[in-house]
């Protein structure tokens, strides 16, 4: 009967086959990366091996074949066994990697949007490639002694059977190996047992005949017995063992399928449906009653106890919730920003949209192709090239071959990595490195993208390309959900801004409301440890220059004074003067320069930039300029202020450096006036009229 897991396991193939050829054909390279030979050792390997068992079991021991199949005795004994132990290993190895499918690639898991079932399928097919190998040597090597056989085009009958057993295998370990880490080290010895319950060295007429029922229940056993009589005896495959075989499978991958699904958990519908499709629907992301939460286990069978409803009374654990029930709707088109602390939730909100993270409750729905920028470089493997990664990172994102392949040149140009993308990323460094990751997560064009933390990428020019990357992505209409602790870019990008704190939303509005209410949070929230952090907050007030431009010097002046402890603001009657001295890149446009005023705890008073006044900033051939911003008659009222210097792109967009503070001032006044600027203001006198008496 054709169930929903059989659906699952076409639709996988359907919709991923390219990406299941690229991670494949990864892990076959992978394991002979930086050898001599190179592929040439899964020839060599199977040859070695046919020549010590010839040498061993019959130059040594002197044994025989029971029955004879090549009319060469010694050749008899070694290609018997030789077909045992390929069936064998086969077998071992998609066992053993089973538990550690996922566990050991986390970044698959929680960095990246991928289907991770397809794991088990590369396994499977990886390992095939090593036994189809050997299988060819030992037809051409069995055809040159005794010549072939017609039976042998009935081979796929019996091998198909057991790859989807072996895909149905792998799917249960992996799944089972991410709650049980047991799993791994207990295959290992079973597989060993395995071997010697198995006819990999004697033939299935030495098992006595009462135990020959039972011992054919091993699929590993009727593998091996169905190669010996199709290889080497002209037989035929037994239609009841295919038959056999094709149930065993069937039963295996079915349940395999279910019990990854229910491990892995199934709430979130997710549909990454193309652009022409979601170009009808006005959602694009929606959340209703959604929630997250964390177990802290106290034992590691918890964790499986747990998936289940009839055990999880006996599971122990505590609970820690990431996020409360959250219902939310973002329209296609809409840039959302997301601010909170760390710890907020604001990844977690991120993970469960891009389905690296399953919701405890609720419902999710997500329309169209998501991209997402969790993890710059997640997909990458060390091992391969730029140009290998990029074809890679790119199969994961959803790109087909041929559509990385028109992107490619693009790609490399973006990364500025020059003939580096013939080398392999482990020689990268780490600007180089993430830059090519950009390069490659921003090609897609999806209809979401989902960033965190990824624009301030590479050095200054780059970082300025990454943002205008974004930008662009903005203006054709993709809907983008951005989180960042820059409050700056989250006023200069998004139209809509998401305060999230403790798990649940405290505010959702427009990014000019928002993020003054959450600045008062920190600034009230600093306020409390101020006198622990201040120091050390002095002492970190710079933000490394990132390439493209850097404050040189900054001098504060009170009428015409150095700022210093002995001279002092007068409210409403004082100049303060900040003078910038800067160097950039005279290859990109002159930067902006912005300055703040902002009180001891944090709060921004004022800020000034030179964009916003429409000042052309000057500068030399060398890239280096000056400015000097005025305050005149300061309105400040009394009290202790910083100032802080800020470097931007032009357009004050993205920030290349900044010092803050880089000096502070004191304020005094005359009268009993509070607060913290004296605003502009008229007093006058209206006369009493009869209407204003009771």
């Amino acid at each position: 009967m054709f169930t929903l897991e059989h659906a699952l396991a076409a639709d996988l193939f359907s919709r991923h086959l390219h990406l299941l050829w690229q991670f494949t054909r990864r892990d076959v390279a992978g394991r002979y990366r930086g050898s001599l030979l190179g592929l040439g050792w899964t020839l060599l390997s199977p040859l070695m091996m046919l020549a010590a068992f010839t040498l061993v079991f019959y130059g040594f021991f002197e044994l025989k074949w029971p029955v004879e199949a090549t009319g060469t005795p010694q050749m008899d004994f070694a290609l018997q066994v030789f077909v045992g132990l390929l069936a064998f290993n086969w077998f071992a190895e998609v066992v053993n990697r089973g538990p550690v499918l996922i566990t050991g690639q986390p970044n698959l898991v929680t960095k990246v949007v991928f289907p991770l079932s397809l794991l088990a399928f590369s396994s499977v097919l990886a390992a095939s490639f090593q036994a189809l190998i050997s299988l060819v040597l030992l037809m051409l090597i069995t055809a040159f002694l005794v010549g072939g056989n017609i039976t042998w085009l009935a081979l796929p009958l019996v091998l198909l059977p057991f790859m989807a057993l072996l895909v149905g295998i792998s799917l249960w370990l992996a799944a089972l190996g991410v709650y049980l880490r047991d799993l791994g080290p207990f295959m290992a010895l079973a597989t060993s047992v395995l071997m010697f319950l198995s006819p990999v060295f004697y033939p299935l007429s030495n098992v006595p005949p009462e135990w020959q029922s039972l011992y054919l229940l091993n699929p590993l056993a009727l593998l091996i017995t169905q190669l010996r009589d199709v290889l080497f005896m002209g037989a035929w495959p037994s239609l009841k063992v295919i038959t056999g075989l094709g149930v065993v499978a069937t039963l295996l991958l079915t349940s395999g399928f279910w019990v990854f699904n229910k491990l892995r958990g199934g709430l979130l519908m997710y549909s990454d449906t193309p652009s022409a499709t979601v170009a009808r629907a006005e959602t694009a992301i929606a959340l209703e009653g959604v929630s997250k939460t964390f177990y802290r286990y106290q034992r590691p069978l918890d964790r499986l106890l747990l998936q289940f409803k009839g055990l999880a009374r006996f599971a122990r654990y505590d609970t820690i919730s990431g996020l409360k029930p959250l219902d939310l709707t973002i329209q296609r088109g809409e840039v959302v920003g997301l601010v909170g602390r760390n710890g907020a939730g604001k990844s977690t909100l991120l993970q469960l949209v891009c389905n690296t993270l399953s919701p405890s409750g609720g419902r999710l729905q997500v329309n169209g192709k998501i991209a997402a920028l969790l993890e710059l470089g997640s997909g990458f493997n060390p091992e391969f090239t730029g140009r290998e990664n990029v074809f890679m990172s790119a199969a994961i994102s959803g790109l087909s071959r041929a559509e990385v392949q028109a992107k490619f040149a693009e790609i490399h140009q973006f990364s500025g990595i020059g003939d580096f993308i013939d080398q392999p990323v482990k020689t990268y460094s780490s600007g180089m490195y993430v830059r090519l990751a950009f390069a490659v997560a921003t090609s897609v064009e999806p209809d979401i993208l989902v960033v965190d933390e990824a624009l301030s990428v590479g050095d200054g020019a780059f970082a300025r390309k990454s943002f205008d990357r974004i930008m662009a992505l903005r203006d054709t209409g993709a809907t983008i959900l951005f989180c960042s602790h820059s409050l700056y870019q989250v006023e200069a990008l998004c139209d809509r801004a998401l305060w999230i704190e403790g798990g649940e939303v405290i505010a959702d509005d427009s990014p000019s409301l928002v993020v003054p209410r959450y600045e008062q949070f920190l600034a009230g929230d600093e306020q409390k440890e101020r006198g622990v952090r201040q120091s050390a907050a002095q002492d970190q007030r710079r933000v490394s220059p990132q390439g493209s431009a850097r404050l040189v010097s900054t001098q504060v002046s009170i009428d015409g004074q150095t700022a210093n402890a002995r001279n002092a603001v007068i409210s409403g009657e004082s100049q303060l003067s900040v003078k910038i001295r800067f160097a950039s890149d005279p290859l990109l446009p002159c930067p902006g320069i912005a300055v703040t005023i902002s009180t001891t705890s944090g709060q921004i008073v004022t800020s000034a930039g030179s964009w916003e006044a429409g000042v052309e900033v000057q500068r030399n051939h060398q890239g280096e300029g000056s400015v000097v911003l005025d305050f005149p008659q300061l309105a400040l009222l009394k009290g202790e202020y910083h100032v802080g210097a800020y470097l931007f792109c032009e357009r004050g967009l993205h920030s290349y450096e900044w010092v803050d503070p880089v000096s502070s001032f004191h304020v005094t006044q005359t009268g009993i006036a509070r607060g913290v600027v004296r605003l502009p203001h008229r007093w006058h006198s209206v006369p009493n009229s009869a209407d204003d008496h009771v």
